[in-house]
Order: structure tokens, then C-alpha cells, then sequence
């Protein structure tokens, strides 16, 4: 049999997707009581910018994907992070998902990752050329309830509020520049 392969359209992408996804579900289910979801984090300034953010994308499967976390440098080594991080778990957990996963680079925040008690699932070196891509994972379903940051603690000025598409938007933005 011969066969032909050539550029398919967004049609036949997701055509494939579909048929994927169907034999997945066929082995692990789609669990009822979750969906998928985005749930956008953010932390204001004083004059209503956005100082801080996280983005998560959640499966049906339990697993919560910390897809982004910025905070603006001014803002940095407050805690806010942390908080963001902290309440992403929160919320996740409290809703059925099981894990967080979330990447990393080695001139990122591998070690703040660590300090949260993310563990260290793969590493990707020269991902950049030069540097390494880590993947890490925390289980939601048997962490004991985290610890208050003392430096946010003593601002509670920082409230997190849930964002918006155009809060993502932003977020992303932010984190690309």
C-alpha cells in the first residue's frame, strides 16, 4: 500500500484530535465532576495595573497545568508569587484536580518551584541551546496545607482577584517580554 502525506488543513487537525481524544476517553474516562477550565489569577497595584499573575488550564483527568506565573520586577520578592501559587493550589484542589505540573528553565525559578515542594519529574538539557527546561509536579490530593508567607503577610495591601481573557492576554504578554 502506498500512501501520500501532505499538509492538512485546521479541518483535518481537528478531525485528528477528535479521534485522539476518542481513544483516550476510551481508556481513561473523562472524570464527571471536572472540566476543563481556565482559571486566570491576578494581583493589582494601587492604581489597578496588574503587578502579578498566573494562568491555569485544568483536564478532566484531575491534572491542573500552571501555565504561567509573572510578576512585574518591581514587585518581586514580596511574596506575591508565592501567594498566586498557593491559591492556584487552593482552588484546583478544592475543585478535584489531584496535581499541578508546571515548566521551568534553569534561569527561571527552579529553586522557588523546589522551595514549594514541586518535585523534579524531567529535565530537557540545551532546551534553550545552553540551558536546561524542567518539568516539575505536585500532588493536591496529599499536601498539607501550605504555610503563610511572611512577607505577604505583612502587606495586605495584595488582594488576588480572578482575571479575565483580557487579564491572560496581558499576563502572557508580560511574561513573553
Amino acid at each position: 500500500m502506498n500512501y501520500h502525506i501532505e499538509r492538512g488543513t485546521r479541518k483535518d487537525a481537528k478531525y485528528a484530535d477528535g479521534r485522539v481524544l476518542e481513544s483516550y476517553y476510551a481508556v481513561a474516562p473523562e472524570e464527571e465532576n471536572l472540566k476543563e477550565e481556565d482559571i486566570v489569577l491576578k494581583i493589582e497595584d494601587e492604581n489597578g495595573n496588574i503587578a502579578a499573575g498566573c494562568i491555569v488550564y485544568t483536564t478532566t483527568w484531575g491534572k491542573a497545568d500552571i501555565d504561567i506565573l509573572w510578576v512585574d520586577e518591581k514587585y518581586r520578592l514580596r511574596g506575591l508569587g508565592t501567594r498566586l501559587i498557593r491559591e492556584a493550589e487552593r482552588i484546583t484542589a478544592e475543585k478535584g484536580y489531584r496535581v499541578a505540573v508546571l515548566g521551568t528553565f534553569d534561569f527561571q525559578a527552579k529553586g522557588f518551584y523546589e522551595k514549594l515542594g514541586y518535585t523534579l519529574c524531567g529535565t530537557i538539557e540545551n532546551c534553550p541551546e545552553g540551558h536546561a527546561n524542567y518539568t516539575f509536579a505536585k500532588r493536591l490530593d496529599r499536601t498539607a496545607p501550605a504555610k503563610k508567607d511572611k512577607r505577604a503577610a505583612n502587606d495586605p495591601g495584595w488582594e488576588i482577584k480572578t482575571g479575565d481573557e483580557d487579564d491572560a492576554e496581558f499576563i502572557d504578554d508580560k511574561l513573553g517580554e
